[in-house]
């Protein structure tokens, strides 16, 4: 059993690699950060140290708030659709791979894949802004706001915090890419499904109770913390990760139902 789920997960790494949609994320990721950067540095004239940090920030917030969810979603309703399409899920299953089994496998590229795209934001970004900018301390009228070091940490939070709805997110696109029938349905009912969430939680004002709406949130405290501002991870985080938890449950177990009770012929 293991073998069959090890070759599977294997066998995804490649067709990740193969996968000529695969780069044109990454180019998406690299222009949208370098198009972000360049427009602070069009905006900020000057070679304040401060302006660095600020760049890095306000570029993978842009990315994570705009381009990142889409492209994650595009992703992720493609992986089992992709297969019904194709037919190529029957011989998977046949071969020994329990619906379980590919159901992990098709989470754990997704979520390589959302890894790969973030890193890449992130290198690209500090690079970016280091060139244009420079780092040092962040100071304030000749005080230190915040050292290089604690800047960095609360970078790492931010970002590994980050992972977590983006997880989500990922999720979601399976749970859809299981249901439909065919990659185009799970493509169109993944990206509207997501803009429908968008427009319930602002019009009942339930944005509290939908994972997406804590996209923003470790960037944005980030954000703050190097204005000078005293920002504080709680009590945010505690609602941050009890919303994401629950949501990853839910679209988990609903995704693995689905694909129990689905027979492929």
């Amino acid at each position: 059993m293991r073998f069959y789920f090890v070759r599977s997960a294997i066998n995804e790494v490649f067709k990740l690699m193969k996968n000529k949609l695969t780069y044109i994320y990454i180019l998406m990721t690299l222009v949208t950060i370098i198009a972000t950067a360049l427009s602070v540095r069009f905006i900020e004239s000057t070679n304040n140290t401060n302006m660095g940090y600020f760049s890095i920030v306000f570029s993978l917030q842009t990315f994570s708030t705009t381009i990142m969810p889409i492209m994650l979603l595009l992703f992720a309703a493609n992986t089992i659709s992709s297969e019904k399409t194709n037919g190529t899920i029957r011989n998977i299953l046949v071969s020994g791979c329990s619906k379980s089994q590919f159901i992990i496998s098709k989470i754990i590229i997704s979520l390589m894949f959302q890894l790969t795209l973030m890193v890449i934001a992130a290198i690209a970004a500090i690079f970016i802004s280091y060139i244009l900018f420079g780092f040092g301390d962040i100071a304030e009228d000749g005080f230190v706001i915040m050292t290089q070091y604690q800047f960095w940490l609360q970078f790492v939070i931010s970002y590994v915090l980050l992972i977590i709805v983006f997880f989500t997110t990922i999720l979601f696109g399976i749970l859809i890419s299981t249901i439909a029938q065919n990659n185009i349905s799970a493509i169109t009912i993944a990206v509207s499904g997501y803009i429908v969430f968008e427009i319930i939680k602002i019009k009942l004002k339930i944005g509290s109770f939908i994972y997406s709406s804590y996209i923003e949130f470790p960037l944005n405290n980030l954000s703050e913390l190097i204005e000078g501002f005293h920002a504080s991870w709680t009590p945010k985080l505690y609602y941050y990760l009890s919303v994401n938890i629950f949501w990853i449950f839910i679209f988990l177990f609903i995704t693995l139902f689905a694909i129990k009770k689905q027979e492929f012929k």
